[in-house]
This record gives structure tokens, sequence and C-alpha cells, in this order.
């Protein structure tokens, strides 16, 4: 269970008028979920393997104290709102050992399995139909061995109501990495990302961007549209060296993105780039073991309003593993 207060500040732009009015944002919240699992495997599989079903339920709420009016917010982005959702969880989960993921040289416990998450329920919005929600969420991760790690993460969701169907999201994510591969006392990983999030009859003020933490410190405050793909590989070398207590790894990272709005379709725009090099720096001895070091690059930005190089772009180098459980239910993101 958790709550919040929040205080903002909102600002209109009248074009018109040549004047701008900032109205103070006033709102609390509450998000509360519980759920309950049902182990269908026997007592001795729990602690590394486990089969499980989970029935979850969650109630999130958002109260506005203080807000501009409707004739200023034409958009109704600050409305009182009312989230119930229900969902019906399987998942399948087990670890393999491993090294030279997140730490170096120790070994580590790597997920994998299946997880199928079905969810229902409805969003109640001031002034809007109630409008009711279906979706799916179904992950599946498997270590093959002399080919490497795959996992697979698939999300729909559809808000509908008796009028229309609406707002309707797709998510696809794939991870890859390679076997450990070793050069004398070198070792080497190769990591593949791929993403695309598709938003079908979305309202005209929800849209998606490249974001700097997906492009390497990529940022266009232009760049919009409905749906993109996203390709990141990433190389990492671990040198065999220590130096007073730390560990380091030589990195190369490329990434590409593509986005489709209105007036352009998927694959057939501007093919955006981001390139970066840096070291990452693991020492076991400090309470933040792991930081780095980068430099990107990016060969065409669409607004030149930022830098087309910079240093430190990439704040936290890490896998993108699924823990293969059922989680907390929401609805599909669309970012």
């Amino acid at each position: 269970m958790s709550g919040y207060k929040t205080w903002d500040t909102y600002i209109h732009a009248d074009t018109i008028e040549k004047t701008i009015e900032r109205i103070d944002l006033d709102y609390y919240g509450t998000d509360v979920w519980v759920g309950r699992s049902l182990h269908t495997g026997t007592g001795k599989q729990i602690n590394r393997k486990f089969n499980s079903i989970v029935l979850a339920y969650r109630y999130a709420q958002t109260r506005y104290q203080h807000r501009p009016s409707f004739t200023l917010d034409t958009n109704q982005l600050n409305v009182n709102s009312s989230l119930y959702l229900g969902s019906i969880g399987f998942s399948l989960s087990k670890f393999y050992k491993d090294q030279y993921i997140f730490r170096f040289g120790a070994n580590e416990d790597i997920p994998e399995g299946l997880v199928v998450q079905f969810l229902y329920g409805a969003l109640e919005k001031e002034l809007k139909e109630l409008r009711y929600y279906l979706g799916i969420d179904v992950s599946r991760g498997k270590h093959f061995e002399g080919l490497g790690y795959f996992s697979l993460n698939a999300s729909y969701g559809n808000f509908f109501s008796e009028k229309q169907t609406s707002n309707t999201t797709l998510n696809i994510g794939f991870t890859y990495f390679t076997d450990l591969l070793r050069s004398k006392k070198w070792y080497y990983r190769q990591f593949i990302y791929l993403k695309y999030v598709n938003g079908i009859n979305k309202p005209e003020h929800e849209k998606i961007t490249l974001r700097p933490d997906e492009l390497y410190g990529f940022n266009s405050g232009t760049l919009k549209g409905r749906s993109k793909v996203l390709v990141n590989l990433e190389g990492v070398t671990y040198a065999p060296y220590n130096l007073i207590g730390f560990r380091f790894a030589p990195l190369i990272l490329a990434g590409f993105g593509m986005i489709e709005s209105d007036e352009v379709k998927l694959f057939t725009g501007h093919l955006y780039q981001a390139y970066a090099v840096g070291v990452l720096l693991r020492n076991e001895n400090l309470l933040n073991a792991s930081f780095q070091f980068t430099y990107g690059v990016y060969p065409y930005v669409p607004d030149r309003t930022n830098p087309s190089s910079k240093f430190n772009p990439v704040v936290n180098i890490t896998v993108r593993f699924r823990s293969f459980a059922v989680v907390k239910p929401d609805v599909v993101s669309y970012n």
C-alpha cells in the first residue's frame, strides 16, 4: 500500500493575449493492492523452482485539491480518477548459474521461466464515461547452452466503453546476450535489446518519443509519435586487472530508433542513431559498487537544440531481466 501528496505548477500559455499564467497543482493519491499465491509445485521445488497461480486486486486513485479550470486545461489532464484492476497470473520460474553479468567473476543467479498475467478492470475519470480494461502480459526467458540467453516480453492492453474501443497499447521487448566468451584472461559478452511500442486510437496529447535512457542520451524536444522501435547493441569486455580494488570493463554501445507519426510511417522515416564508448568500474568494497564513465555521439538530432555529443549520457548500464513472477496489476506501459 502506498500514498502520496504532490505539489506542482501548471503553466498556461495564451497565444492570443501573449501571456503566461502559472497555476498551482495540489493533489494526493492512494495505491493499494493485495494478492494471493497458490503454489502448485511440491515443497522441495519451491526454493529453486516453483509453479504458482496468483490472484491479485489493485485500487489506485488521484484526487485534486487545486488545479486549473477545464477552460484552460482543455485536454482534461488534471482530473480526479479511480483505477480498479484485477489479475489472474501463472508463473513458472527457476535459476541458472552464470558469471560476469552484474558482477566481475562471482556466481550469479539468472532467472529463467514463464509468466502469463491476465488483467481486467475499469478506469473512472471525472467528466468521462466509465471505461473497461482488458489486457495480457506474457514473458518467457530461457538459457540455451552454446547459444546464450533469450527473453521475450509481450503486453497488450485495451480500454473500451459501450460506444467505442480506445486507448490500445502493444508493448514488445526482447533481450539476448551471448554465453561468456574468453580470450586468454579477458572475457567478453554481447548484449542485444529490441523494443517495439504501438499506440492505437490514442488521445492527441498522448505521444511517445525516444527517451535518453533508451538511446544512450539521445534527446529531442520535438520528436514525438504514436509508435516506435528501438535496437540497442552493447559489447562489454571484462579486463583481468585489479587496480586498488577496482575492476573495469570497457564498453561499446550503439543504439538505433525510429518513430511513427501522423506524417511518417514506421521504417520509412529517419533512423536516429546513438553511439557511445566508456568503461564500467566496480569495487565490491564500496556501498555503490558499480559506476561508469561514457561519451556519446549523435549524428542527427532533429531540432538541434540538444548537443550532438555529451559526456556520461548513460546513467546506468544494467541487464534488463524479468523476474518471471506475477507483479502488481497495471495497465500496459506506453512510453
